[in-house]
């Protein structure tokens, strides 16, 4: 076995590194080891502390958003509109491996905050497997969508057109969410939304 080799061996077999192997059962009965940790088959690491709060914060937004977008005696279409855009905009942050770059990506899908998250994931190649980039080509009613909406006057937000972005919302935070469930980030029975 050359130097640096890895093997991966979960049933009590050998497992090599640098040239030295080991018995799995060293770091546990039957437990597949990566690099001499005992790691669970499913669960190599969870997002963080501040990424599960962007989970949470996207699933919030989108669900509200949809709940003010309905037509009902708490709608509230202008609102609805501001919260859809906060949803996918958690999710793609949540997706990242590093905080540090959340305020430059900044709310919104401008240009300018896609060149920051283009960096951030050419930094974290592990997030561009969750597609967090270019919204507004890929949902384009979210391409609409600004933090500013916010100051607009009421009546300026179409019934339509908000329920329009709520679904492209659910869809960009969905896509992101259940990748990140199907990868083993998000923990198993915790409550997210």
């Amino acid at each position: 076995m050359s130097s640096g080799q890895c093997v991966i061996n979960g049933e009590g077999g050998e497992r090599t590194f640098g040239g030295s192997p080991r018995r799995s059962s060293d770091v546990g009965p039957r437990a597949p080891t990566v690099y001499g940790r005992r790691v669970s088959p499913r669960r190599t690491a969870f997002l963080s502390a501040e990424g599960l709060e962007l989970v949470s914060a996207a699933l919030r937004h989108v669900r509200d958003a949809e709940h003010l977008a309905s037509a009902g005696p708490d709608a509230s279409p202008d609102q609805a509109y501001h919260l859809a855009g906060f949803g996918p905009e958690c999710a793609r942050k949540a997706a990242l491996a590093e905080r540090w770059l959340d305020l430059a990506i900044g709310h919104g899908f401008s240009e300018v905050g896609e060149d920051v998250l283009e960096l951030a994931v050419a930094l974290d190649p592990r997030a561009a497997r969750y597609n967090p980039g270019a919204f507004a080509k890929i949902y384009p009613a979210l391409g609409t969508w600004d933090v500013s909406c916010r100051y607009r006057k009421t009546g300026s937000h179409k019934l339509p057109d908000v329920q329009a972005i709520c679904r492209q919302a659910r869809a960009a935070v969905d896509a992101i969410v259940v990748n990140l469930w199907l990868d083993g980030q998000l923990p198993d029975g915790e409550e997210l939304a």
